[in-house]
């Protein structure tokens, strides 16, 4: 019996290259989406049991918060979570966690339908993100290691506001800022010359940890 999928991105040639993969190796792809709304309407009437998400949506709910919703109404459906960004924190510090069992594989890393399977098939068994899966590099486990308030300040900077703006978003002191600042620079092991700016590099830190998407959120 064919494994039944739903397709969730926002990027019409995304799903249609993910559809022709999947129908390759052997599943059933009974239903796409591009919104949140078009995700829980299509697993209500169709019950698939696997469903790959993209983690940015566009405007609204995040992939995670589709996720969740799937789970919602079929508690045992796999997930796979398909993302640019290297950590789904970057997308909004202040983000739910992956439902249990999520597989979360960064897209930049997906070159051949041999590591999708892969990701998939731990999904349907559960087992959630494995180290074997996909090897993190340093700069990955860095970005796992910050908190929230660091994974939030730091995309702040690179929206390019100054300390004393997002003091005041965060409700904090300047100075408060300036140290959290400080030791961002430190976890992410960003070492300035004279000819380049800290928040510079950060904010470059930052976009490449995001990958080559539209940045579309505020």
């Amino acid at each position: 019996m064919q494994i039944k999928a739903l397709l969730i991105d926002d990027d019409d040639f995304t799903r249609l290259l993910l559809s022709s993969t999947l129908k390759d190796l052997g599943y059933q792809v009974i239903a796409d989406a591009a919104t949140a709304a078009g995700a829980i309407k299509a697993a209500t009437e169709h019950s698939p049991d696997l469903a790959i998400v993209d983690l940015d949506l566009g405007e609204g709910p995040t992939g995670i918060d589709v996720a969740h919703g799937l789970r919602r109404i079929l508690p045992e459906i796999a997930l796979v979570m398909l993302s640019s960004y290297e950590e789904p924190r970057l997308i909004k510090a202040k983000q739910l966690e992956l439902p249990e069992g999520t597989v979360y594989v960064v897209k930049k890393v997906v070159g051949t339908p041999e590591i999708l399977e892969k990701a998939i098939s731990s999904a349907l068994n559960q087992e959630g993100f494995s180290a074997d899966l996909i090897e993190e590099d340093n700069k990955v486990k860095r970005l796992r290691r910050l908190s929230d308030s660091q994974v939030e300040i730091m995309r702040l900077v690179a929206s390019g506001l100054t300390n004393s703006a997002i003091a005041k978003r965060q409700f904090l002191t300047e100075a408060s800022v300036g140290k959290a600042v400080a030791r961002l620079i430190r976890q992410l092991h960003i070492v300035a010359t004279e000819e380049q700016n800290q928040r510079v590099l950060i904010a470059q830190a930052y976009y490449e940890s995001i990958g080559p998407s539209t940045i579309r959120r505020g």
